[in-house]
């Protein structure tokens, strides 16, 4: 299962690089979340592995991708910042953010808290170092588990910085049918990025409530929720939020050609 909430995060991350026109405004939180989850997961690793640095471990590619994303977006962005109005802090996004924040906070620091209560799903083929790989010792599934949540919670970091920094647009004139080539164009691409992040955010449920071990939508109707629930609903939340209710305006386009 935490296998599942670290590929669903890495979507996310992934959909919103792609949406943000990043610029040294909104890439300095970003890129700063990105470093710290870079150090965590390094560590949590380096640890995991009691010391022994194993090249081409997945979570050292993920901490790789996460250092050249943080990079890119805080110090070398691609785009110019342009002030277009004020910034709308403490809307809905804000709010997700702090929430992934808590989150976040508890999977690093406080990881058994997480367990308490919740029987932990198998997770076969992914367990203790033995002989350069890991087994699938299910004497070591909470060691696993715990290793994993610490991953998930240094990529949720991330995702509420971005949340937090970036500005929220929507493009209005998305359902029509003479303005859709305009998101196909090069100048209009990623201009609404709320799109594309939100998109990240519901697929990203999907991926956790929608197989046969995935979360249990019943359990948190009934009462029954761990931190998986709370950073879905984060996720419900937020991504409902930049794709169809941003706070922010879509600038009006430069024409250039003059």
């Amino acid at each position: 299962m935490m296998v599942r909430a670290v590929g669903s995060e890495l979507l996310v991350i992934g959909l919103m690089f792609i949406a943000v026109k990043w610029n040294r405004k909104n890439g300095i939180m970003s890129g700063f979340g990105c470093l710290c989850a870079t150090v965590s997961i390094f560590f949590h690793t380096l640890s995991q592995d009691q010391g022994e640095f194993v090249f081409l471990r997945h979570a050292y590619i993920i901490a790789a991708m996460m250092f050249v994303g943080g990079m890119h977006v805080q110090f070398f962005p691609s785009n110019i910042y342009k002030k277009t109005g004020k910034s709308n802090h403490g809307n809905t996004s804000d709010i997700v953010a702090i929430l992934c924040i808590v989150l976040s906070i508890q999977s690093i620091f406080f990881t058994s808290s997480i367990f308490e209560g919740v029987e932990l799903v198998s997770l076969s083929g992914i367990a203790s170092k033995s002989g350069g790989s890991w087994s699938s010792s299910s004497s070591k599934a909470s060691d696993v588990a715990v290793f994993l949540t610490k991953i998930s919670g240094s990529l949720l970091f991330v995702i509420s910085m971005m949340f937090s920094a970036v500005k929220w647009y929507v493009f209005v004139c998305l359902s029509f049918g003479m303005h859709i080539h305009n998101l196909h164009t090069h100048k209009n691409r990623n201009r609404a990025n709320g799109k594309l992040g939100g998109l990240g955010c519901f697929l990203a449920i999907g991926n956790l409530y929608g197989f046969g071990d995935a979360l249990n939508v019943n359990d948190f109707l009934d009462g029954k929720v761990n931190a998986l629930h709370f950073m879905s609903l984060a996720l419900l939340v937020g991504g409902i939020h930049v794709f169809f209710f941003p706070s922010n305006k879509l600038p009006k386009r430069v024409d250039k050609s003059r």
